[in-house]
């Protein structure tokens, strides 16, 4: 037998997983608070009385953040926040903030049941391997009457989203995308009723006659209903990621991903739809004709539509036109504004106007208002679907391919400039233990690199030395080469790509134990499972209990070495958020320090060189 650290077993706590966070969070907050005091007042700030500040404390706070400034187990509470929380209970107008919210966590613990998983923790990986070797050579082991099975963990516990471990059901799963899914396409026909078919309905009614076309707004419009339609389906894609409870967050951001490439495709078919017939009653309205002098509005075929020089150079316009700047830039660019910057300074404008909110409530309105602080695999899609579109564009004229591509790459550095600062300035934390998301993401890159076989095929047509298709063969002959290169670039990722991959080294396996591991990183099996951290607080009173993890809470994590907690590490200094973005006194500090150490340098090279030369 392999000697076992510890076993975090998962807990079916979804009915109480607001009262058990906040707890937790809450005596964080407490103890961050103790090593950080703030200065007393001497005179208590009033309470502003104006409606919207009543309605903030009655509504908004509650809503968005906690019920209390401060969040206790039921008995730890003293008799004046007691008789301050029956005040606020007995206000009518509810606008008072209750300073101290009591939550009966024992009675919690002693209520809810194990879920079907557990985590048991080894030394070393070798005796996990070995462990899990001998659990699936004896079909098991067997604990009071039960069989319990090994397997080893494919994520680290940052990826484990405890209050969702009840959901091992694969039908409840499937239920949940499937709503998600239900859901996505509810979306998808709000955007089209509410900001597509106005759109769509002025452009296609338009008199394009003797060649006139829609004004500047109109546009703006489109640029505007393509962004609309992006941002409104990256929200409902992630209510339904969120909602379909997975486990581990590398499941949710793989779904994620997925629903919103199916989304943001839709919407660019649908688009690009209303595209081609726009263009093709502008050409009609001006009589173009196709090379053999044929007027365009009497080919009755898509494809010698699709394929005269008319239709050609506009859709090629009107492409760019969608491209630039509605889907490469202008969400990118809206996004840290809308998500990040504007609610950041909302909430510090309540948190500053109400002297009653602070501590763990000023803490939960923070995140709760700025959507940007979680951090998400968005981008995956984002690329995917800006390449699609720039690859679309090697069915049309030659002429466009480089502002096409040179925008799509300014763009994109551009995109990773803002989310380069935003992953270091504005994130928590983010920590993605497996390849998933980016396994799935490389399968969905088939759909781009298809496109181009298509284009090929459509080029190639007719050319010299080259086959010559009839108009409804060469539509058939392009779906062929797409689903062809779909099937192929699938086989390929699955079963040729993993022969070329390298084992990874198993050198440390022996020599990493879990103490070190301990010792170096704050988040655990135990430390990051709420409940093992309140059981081993209330039930087991161990003194220091486990405390639980919160990034940038580290240094509050205390140490019980016979327990197997290890880690310990001093507060970071506080950040000055009044401070400038660049400092510039620093910099010309050390660009002078820098000048004074060349200028010592110099006397000694001159003397290193007359002596070489002297031994010359």
């Amino acid at each position: 037998g392999q000697k076992v650290v510890g076993v975090s077993v998962c807990w079916d706590f979804v009915e109480h997983e607001e009262d058990v966070m906040e707890l937790l969070e809450s005596q964080l907050v407490e103890k961050d608070a103790a090593l950080h005091p703030e200065p007393v007042a001497e005179e208590e700030p009033e309470e502003p009385q104006s409606w919207f500040a009543k309605m903030e404390r009655s509504t908004m706070l509650p809503a968005m953040a906690s019920e209390a400034n401060k969040i206790v187990a039921k008995g730890e509470a003293t008799a004046e926040e007691r008789a301050q929380a029956q005040e606020c209970a007995g206000d009518d107008d509810g606008d008072q903030v209750v300073d101290v919210k009591e939550v009966d966590i024992i009675g919690i613990l002693k209520s809810i049941r194990t879920c079907p998983d557990a985590y048991a923790v080894f030394e070393t990986e070798t005796a996990r391997d070995a462990a899990v070797d001998t659990s699936v050579q004896s079909g098991g082991i067997e604990f009071n009457g039960n069989m319990i099975t090994l397997n080893a963990s494919r994520v680290e516990p940052q990826s484990v989203q405890w209050p969702n471990c009840a959901n091992t059901d694969l039908w409840f799963k499937a239920k949940r995308i499937l709503m998600g899914v239900g859901v996505i396409c509810l979306g998808l026909a709000v955007w089209v009723v509410a900001f597509y078919l106005p759109y769509a309905w002025f452009s296609l009614t338009f008199n394009y006659s003797y060649g006139r076309e829609p004004g500047l707004m109109a546009g703006v419009t489109f640029s505007m209903v393509v962004v609309a339609g992006n941002l409104l389906m990256y929200q409902v894609c992630s209510i339904t990621a969120v909602n379909a409870k997975f486990i581990y967050i590398d499941d949710r951001e793989v779904c994620y991903m997925l629903c919103y490439c199916f989304a943001c495709t839709f919407n660019v078919v649908l688009d690009l739809c209303c595209t081609y017939k726009v263009a093709y009653k502008i050409n009609v309205g001006l009589r173009q004709k196709t090379y053999d002098g044929h007027l365009l509005e009497n080919i009755q075929t898509f494809a010698g539509r699709f394929e005269s020089y008319a239709m050609q150079r506009l859709l090629a316009n009107n492409l760019w036109a969608y491209a630039f700047p509605a889907t490469f830039l202008i969400g990118f660019v809206a996004e840290p504004i809308a998500t990040i910057y504007a609610p950041f300074k909302v909430a510090c404008q309540i948190i500053g106007s109400q002297p009653s909110v602070g501590g763990f409530m000023a803490e939960q309105l923070m995140p709760a208002l700025i959507a940007g602080t979680e951090y998400d695999l968005s981008r995956y899609a984002d690329v995917l679907l800006n390449v699609m579109i720039a690859v679309l564009i090697f069915f049309f004229p030659g002429g466009f391919n480089i502002q096409m591509f040179g925008a799509l790459g300014v763009c994109h550095i551009i995109i990773y400039a803002l989310d380069h600062y935003k992953v270091l300035r504005c994130i928590k934390a983010v920590e993605y233990a497996g390849k998933m998301v980016d396994w799935w993401a490389q399968l969905v890159l088939c759909l781009p690199t298809a496109l181009m076989l298509s284009c090929l095929v459509f080029k190639a047509n007719c050319e010299p030395d080259y086959y010559c298709l009839n108009d409804g063969d060469t539509v058939i002959a392009c779906a062929a080469a797409f689903f062809a290169h779909v099937f192929l670039h699938t086989l390929c990722l699955i079963f040729v790509v993993p022969l070329f991959g390298k084992e990874a080294s198993g050198d440390d396996a022996d020599s990493v134990i879990y103490k070190s591991v301990c010792e170096r990183l704050a988040c655990s099996w135990f430390t990051s499972n709420p409940i093992y951290c309140l059981r081993s607080q209330y039930i087991y009173k161990h003194s220091p209990p486990c405390t639980f993890y919160s990034p940038g809470k580290e240094h509050l994590m205390e140490l019980n070495e016979e327990l197997g907690f290890y880690f310990d590490n001093d507060a970071a200094p506080e950040e000055d958020f009044n401070a400038k973005l660049v400092d510039t006194d620093a910099l010309k500090a050390n660009f002078d320090k820098l000048k004074a150490q060349l200028k010592k340098d110099e006397p000694a090279d001159e003397q290193k060189d007359e002596e070489g030369a002297a031994k010359a």
